[in-house]
């Protein structure tokens, strides 16, 4: 099963893309702050990503930057 991390600080949003995305089969992972987004990336190792860009503590172009640095880390 495919797993999706949602990253979405507004609550009504992040379970409405929850419950859709675990109705239709896939693994669902949450996270509703920025400075939280990158750990909770490293340890789930998602498949896909939906990330918002405005979030608290972090936004989503620096959650971006980290991500793909990590990963050129990883791929080297």
């Amino acid at each position: 099963m495919a797993k999706i991390l949602v990253i979405e600080d507004e609550y009504a949003i992040n379970q409405v893309l929850k419950a859709y995305l675990k109705k239709v089969g896939y693994d669902v992972m949450q996270c509703f702050i920025g400075s939280q987004a990158l750990d909770i990336f490293q340890e789930v190792k998602p498949d896909l990503v939906l990330l918002d860009i405005m979030l608290p503590e972090k936004n989503g172009w620096l959650i971006l930057k980290e991500i793909n640095l990590t990963e050129e880390v990883v791929k080297k």
